[in-house]
């Protein structure tokens, strides 16, 4: 079965919660962020091995997800 490639707009302490469970889920994969805070997407595509987008539509339009 194809993983589902999955992108986060908004990477707050919320999100932080869902980038973790996504690791336990087998079909799925974490591929892509995007946050209003450039500091905080490029702390969360380190830890996590993501892509980093400078809007929510390019990250949409990516292909990425």
């Amino acid at each position: 079965m194809e993983k589902v490639r999955v992108g986060f707009i908004g990477a707050g302490g919320m999100a932080e919660v869902h980038f973790r469970s996504l690791q336990n889920i087998e079909h799925a994969e974490f591929t892509a962020v995007y946050d209003i805070n450039p500091e905080r997407a490029r702390q969360v595509a380190e830890e996590f091995g993501v892509t980093v987008f400078e809007s929510a539509e390019q990250l949409i339009d990516s292909g990425t997800v």
